[in-house]
């Protein structure tokens, strides 16, 4: 048990997009890898290895808004589910701009990487694209948002 995911999942409704229709009650599995922008994904793996070890890795962890704005407004992916989180080994609260950036400047990814691990972001802070790494544990789908 961890007494501050507790206190986070009553005090926050997380939310999780995907272009995948998922039932309530349906595990969340965590991120592959193996997409298009892996080059980009291996960049921000190097740099978390190598200087922020503690922080939980991108693939392998599920992604979580902590609100209903940026990748969770129900623009960028088909579905928005409300979701629950139990037992997380790892929580890192991320502003997903730096990722967003370092895909269309590829050849700064590692300087994006270095922000993105350095700087997280705080609860109810102003970024706008924030999202939630979740490693370990289950991550269920509540109910789907229209």
């Amino acid at each position: 048990m961890n007494p501050l995911l507790d206190a986070l999942n009553r005090t926050i409704t997380f939310y999780h997009a995907s272009d995948r229709e998922l039932a309530p009650g349906t595990q969340i599995r965590p991120q592959a890898g193996g997409h298009a922008k892996q080059d980009i994904e291996d960049a921000f793996e190097k740099v978390r290895r190598e200087s922020f070890p503690d922080r939980p890795p991108r693939i392998g962890s599920v992604f979580a808004c902590p609100e209903r704005k940026g990748f969770c407004d129900g623009k960028w992916r088909k579905h928005v589910y409300e979701i629950e989180i139990q037992g997380a080994e790892k929580i890192f609260w991320a502003n997903a701009e730096m990722w967003t950036e370092a895909s269309w400047k590829p050849e700064y990814a590692e300087s994006y990487a270095d922000s993105y691990w350095a700087y997280p972001v705080e609860p109810g802070s102003w970024h706008f694209f924030k999202e939630v790494l979740i490693y370990g544990g289950t991550v269920t789908v509540v109910s789907e948002l229209r």
